[in-house]
Parts: structure tokens; sequence; C-alpha cells
């Protein structure tokens, strides 16, 4: 859901919204901006307020900032711009983001941190992967050959899912920030450093 901002009404007055908007076909609408920064006019139409941005309609009395209504926008971004403003990030540092995206990597660098990004399937093979390379390189080594036969693996795999994906993904603070994008698809960030 994108925010709103009730000065976002009114075209004569600074908005203090600067969000991109998506519409059904998850494609940029547009950038909704200070008109201060697009001095063409850009302006944001009341249907856009009432929908949330979800869906919405853009009113310019301008062209279009930076061919905004060209550019098809991955779930992968729909979901790093939401945790960028989330993490209230300067539109200047989302737009670089923006530029700088490639929906191959799963791994992305922001300023001052890098945030992996992994759809439900991703996800899962990271924490199996992940708890395989704990028991191979941490646990397994310290058990004597003799008893390695007694440990099972899938049950201490099971307890150790218990913490969550955060803790076992994100290694900066054990948190899981999660984003459903237009097409339904969810996305879940850990920061890594």
């Amino acid at each position: 859901m994108w925010p709103t901002s009730p000065a976002a009404r009114d075209c004569s007055s600074p908005s203090t919204v600067n969000y991109f908007a998506i519409d059904e076909d998850g494609m940029i609408a547009a950038h909704i901006a200070h008109p201060e920064r697009y001095p063409d006019g850009a302006c944001v139409a009341d249907e856009a307020l009432a929908a949330h941005y979800e869906t919405a309609m853009i009113a310019y009395e301008g062209p279009d900032p930076e061919g905004a209504d060209t550019m098809k926008m991955h779930g992968k971004l729909q979901a790093l711009v939401t945790y960028m403003n989330d993490n209230n990030a300067p539109q200047e540092e989302i737009n670089e983001a923006v530029d700088d995206f490639d929906e191959t990597s799963q791994t992305h660098d922001i300023p001052g941190q890098e945030v992996r990004i992994l759809n439900e399937a991703e996800r899962e093979e990271a924490i199996e992967e992940t708890l395989d390379n704990y028991l191979d390189e941490c646990i397994l080594p310290e058990l004597p050959e003799s008893m390695r036969g007694y440990f099972d693996a899938e049950k201490w795999k099971r307890d150790a899912r218990m913490e969550g994906a955060g803790h076992l993904l994100n290694s900066y603070d054990g948190t899981e920030h999660e984003h459903q994008d237009t097409n339904g698809v969810w996305w879940f960030l850990y920061r890594t450093n």
C-alpha cells in the first residue's frame, strides 16, 4: 500500500509525497513528487489518493518525468522501493536503486547496506543451504565420528527454523521484511551487512 498525503490533492501546494505509483499491471504509472522537482507540473489526481496509489491515475501538465510510464517495475524492485521508503531513504537514493536494479540478482547494494531479496522458493532454498552449511562447518566437525550416526540433522534443522528466516538469513539484525507485489507474489528482504 503506497502512502498518501493530503497535500498531494492540491496541485498548487508542494506535495510531501515522493513515491512511485503502480498500476494494476505492475507498471510504473508515474513518479509522484514535489511540484518544484518537476517544474512542468506534476500533480496527483484525487483518484490516486483514493486508490492509495495501487491503481493510480496521475495527472501531469507536462511530460512524464524520466520516461516513468514505459518502465516495467519487477516485483522484486517493488519490494526494494517499499523497503527503502519504509527506511526513509532519500528519493535520490531510491532513484539510483531503480536505475541500478538487476532483477537477476538476489543481492542489491543500496547506500549504507546490502539487501538480499528472495521470493518464497528462493527463501526456502536459502534457509536449507544456510542450515546445511552450518551443520557441515560448525556442528558435525565437533561431533566424534562414532556419534554422528546418532545425530538427527533433520530434527536439528526443524528446531533451527523455529528462530525464523530472519535469524538465519539476516546477518545484520536478524529481521525479515516482507512485501507482496502487485501480482500477489511475496518477497522477503534481509539486510546482510
